[in-house]
């Protein structure tokens, strides 16, 4: 199952998150551009992104940003909010602090008038100092119901063993093997019903074989470090539109960075790819395409 509408929060005061600086190593503090410029450059890359998305048929509901109190990650809603495919939806523990006042009462309530169930209780973790960030933390795969997660300081395994109880999954967990844990799985694997996009390179060998059981069923997609890491080749989402058609959304520097093997694998798969333009939101906010776009079911 693939998402047929997307959720999208329109920034208000995008920019450098220093709370969040110590555990997301993509983030880049840019000195050269004020603040002004760079929320206004990132609303800018947004208002393309919207633009791109429904050109192509995807439906989209985007909120705006409050503009009070300062959310410099509000454009990154799919790590406060997820739905699930019985429109349930979930709201998730945040490591900082100012992230934790991304998650809107009236964005909530909006989505319960749609019939969805909102489901918070995963909040109080957050005074136990244990987290998981949505469908950051936790890449979903719902045609076989298995949550792939990758450990951080955002990724407690208290958590995310709570919420696989809550919606009946199985997990695959595992650790990554670089200086810094990588702060959300979605960066190095994204999962769709018969297409993976992964980077095995920085998954801890011993976890490799049960891995690849579990993606045998799967058109796998191999990605470079290099192109996870510099590309956010990793960070994207498989949707549908409203004609039928699956498009691979991803950023214009993960586009830019396939071989010419891998764009036609993508092809041969019957995808179309759907390119975003958006280099400042990724280097300083140190997330791509998929980190941006929240899945309605």
């Amino acid at each position: 199952m693939i998402a047929k509408e997307l959720l999208l929060v329109r920034p208000k005061n995008f920019g450098f998150n220093s709370e969040t600086a110590s555990s997301n190593d993509f983030q880049n503090n840019i000195t050269d551009w004020s603040m002004q410029e760079i929320a206004e450059k990132a609303r800018a890359e947004f208002d393309a992104v919207c633009t791109i998305l429904e050109e192509n048929g995807v439906k989209v509901s985007v909120y705006e940003d409050t503009e009070t109190p300062v959310k410099p990650d509000a454009i990154f809603p799919n790590n406060w909010l997820a739905s699930m495919p019985d429109k349930s939806l979930y709201t998730f523990p945040m490591e900082a602090k100012n992230r934790r006042i991304e998650r809107r009462e009236d964005i909530l309530q909006s989505l319960a008038d749609r019939g969805y169930t909102i489901r918070r209780e995963l909040e109080s973790f957050e005074e136990e100092n244990l987290f998981l960030e949505g469908t950051g933390s936790m890449v979903l795969d719902h045609n076989d119901r298995m949550i792939f997660a990758a450990f951080s300081s955002r990724t407690s395994a208290t958590v995310l063993e709570r919420f696989a109880k809550i919606v009946g999954y199985e997990i695959f967990a595992f650790e990554t093997i670089t200086d810094v844990p990588i702060y959300h799985t979605n960066v190095l694997m994204s999962i769709s019903p018969d297409f993976a996009v992964i980077c095995k390179a920085v998954i801890v060998p011993q976890y490799l074989p049960e891995l690849e059981v579990l993606l045998s069923k799967k058109t796998v997609l191999e990605i470079s470090k290099e192109q996870m890491h510099h590309s956010f080749l990793a960070n994207c989402l498989m949707v549908e539109n409203q004609e039928g058609n699956k498009l691979l959304i991803l950023s214009e520097s993960a586009s830019d960075s396939l071989s010419q093997s891998q764009r036609k694998a993508i092809r041969d798969h019957g995808l179309q790819i759907l390119s975003l333009p958006i280099p400042t939101i990724e280097k300083v906010g140190g997330g791509s395409a998929r980190c941006m776009l929240a899945e309605l079911f």
